[in-house]
């Protein structure tokens, strides 16, 4: 059994681990040989000095693959690439995606990023807007959400501009019957009038 080699750069018999398989230069000499071919190369094509930077396990200047990242996930290849990778991690861990949806539920995370996300607004500004409304519902004034058991932000569905805070109820029943038989009601309210009497 080979025990040790010698060395094709350096010509000195060392011990076989310092070689790497099917390899005759030793360790050192091929640390020397990368380092010394690193230094005729210092600054990549971009100019970037890679002594700084760094270099990737390939050999390219490391400031120079984050811009490429950068550039690679704002097209469009990018993009469904990144989504196809989520998808396809959350279906190998979805327990570990349980486990962060339930945190950023806990913590307030995941309602700040639904509020910014669908109405632009922060929670500062939903406190303020309910606040405005002496803590009930803009319809009904009860103090309670009802229904549910949560009060929902109303807004006008053609504009996204936002009303008012309702309770469960009035945000699910009463102004959807406003808002598509207001006809209807003022009709009932005429046929009313006219038996008010009887």
């Amino acid at each position: 059994m080979l025990v040790s080699d010698k060395c094709n750069k350096c010509k000195i018999v060392q011990n076989i681990e310092e070689f790497r398989i099917g390899r005759h230069i030793c360790n050192s000499c091929t640390k020397k040989a990368n380092e010394e071919r690193l230094s005729k190369i210092q600054f990549c094509p971009q100019g970037h000095d890679t002594f700084i930077t760094g270099r990737s396990a390939q050999g390219r200047c490391k400031e120079c693959a984050k811009e490429a990242q950068k550039i690679f996930v704002n097209t469009e290849r990018g993009r469904t690439y990144k989504r196809e990778y989520q998808s396809e991690w959350i279906k190998k861990h979805p327990e570990i995606k349980k486990k962060v949806h339930q945190r950023s539920v806990e913590n307030g995370t995941a309602w700040r990023y639904w509020l910014k996300k669908k109405y632009n607004i922060t929670p500062e500004d939903w406190e303020a807007i309910f606040n405005s409304q002496n803590r009930m519902c803009a319809i009904c004034s009860t103090i309670t959400p009802n229904g549910r058991g949560k009060w929902h932000l109303d807004h006008n569905h053609i504009t996204g501009r936002i009303r008012g805070i309702l309770c469960s109820n009035c945000n699910r029943i009463v102004l959807p019957v406003i808002e598509n038989y207001n006809n209807l009601l003022k009709n009932a309210q005429d046929y009313l009038e006219q038996f008010k009497e009887i």
